[in-house]
């Protein structure tokens, strides 16, 4: 039986395969007793807080049960207060500290993690982002050949007042091809939150950047739909380069339509490290939907890919595919 969660996709393929496994081909070296080979990753993501593994390395309580010892006895009109006064004292005696503590012993001994920075334009927030790159490492942990799960984990050290660390503990990979990774950080999803990122994580050069969100002013809940997979990401042969694509579908009368915004991100180049929109008509069936004179469009694609060298491929029986040359 296969699992849940994850997404198989074969490197340079459009052939449609269960939605439940995520095969990243030709960027690991495995010990020379194992060879080389494919690696099944898990498409969820954990985050490991390096601040709270120190506090614990200290020998001192997390903060929730901090505030449980403190509320023992306390009457419920009190509570809230308590809770406040003991959340504000745990960030400045225990949680402060740590923070710094932290910091020197990055300084120490650097991370082996290339951080790759984008210069970040319109309405976004440079320090946001810049705080995001640095305080993220990606980490592979259980590698093996596929058919064992391996999985990939983020360790975070964001800063504590940051609106970083309010984040859901939680990331996942969107797609794979070659040697880079796609992910979602964070809670964020084009058209339904504005909270988080994407990330490009190369893992044959250890190196990451931190991807903005798709400009506020061309993507809402009300504009667009998702076409039903996640942002993809091509590897360009021979070159640190990259592609993301982000397609999503038009909202006509507040429905999907075959009317779709192609959003593509190059990691170099004349274009590069801006989201480039482009409108496209796509070949997609419109239904009309019950109790409603409004058509729709009913398409969904089970998963992205590659095709050939230089297209994305959405996956379903009757699949169709776009080139972005």
């Amino acid at each position: 039986m296969e699992e849940e969660g994850l997404l198989h996709m074969e490197e340079g393929s459009s052939q449609s395969h269960p939605p439940n496994q995520l095969v990243l081909s030709r960027f690991l070296q495995f010990p020379d007793t194992m060879g080389s080979g494919e690696v099944l990753l898990s498409r969820f993501v954990e985050f490991q807080d390096e601040i709270a593994e120190l506090i614990k390395e200290r020998g001192l309580p997390p903060l929730h049960s901090t505030v449980a010892v403190a509320l023992e006895g306390i009457p419920t009109s009190d509570r809230q207060a308590v809770t406040q006064r003991e959340v504000m004292r745990y960030r400045q005696e225990v949680e402060k500290p740590a923070e710094d503590a932290l910091r020197e012993r990055k300084l120490r001994c650097p991370s082996s993690v290339k951080k790759v920075p984008v210069a970040i334009t319109g309405g976004d927030d440079p320090v946001s982002y810049g705080q995001a790159l640095d305080g993220i490492e990606p980490r592979l942990v259980v590698i093996a050949q596929a058919p064992v799960v391996s999985s990939l984990v983020l360790r975070v050290s964001w800063p504590l007042y940051s609106p970083l660390h309010s984040f859901p503990r939680g990331a996942y990979i969107s797609s794979a091809h070659g040697n880079m990774l796609a992910l979602y950080v964070g809670p964020y999803l084009p058209c339904l939150s504005s909270q988080g990122f994407y990330l490009a994580y190369d893992v044959c050069a250890n190196s990451i950047s931190v991807i903005p969100r798709l400009p506020s002013g061309s993507v809402s809940m009300f504009s667009h739909a998702g076409i039903g997979t996640g942002v993809a990401i091509l590897s360009m042969s021979g070159m640190r380069d990259f592609f993301l694509v982000e397609l999503l579908l038009r909202k006509v009368q507040g429905r999907p339509s075959c009317q779709g915004t192609l959003f593509k991100w190059r990691s170099s180049g004349p274009a590069a490290n801006q989201w480039i929109q482009n409108e496209v008509v796509l070949p997609l069936p419109i239904e009309p939907q019950e109790h409603t004179s409004v058509a729709s469009c009913t398409f969904r694609a089970d998963v992205v890919s590659v095709f050939g060298s230089h297209g994305v491929f959405w996956g379903r029986p009757s699949s169709w595919h776009t080139d972005l040359q």
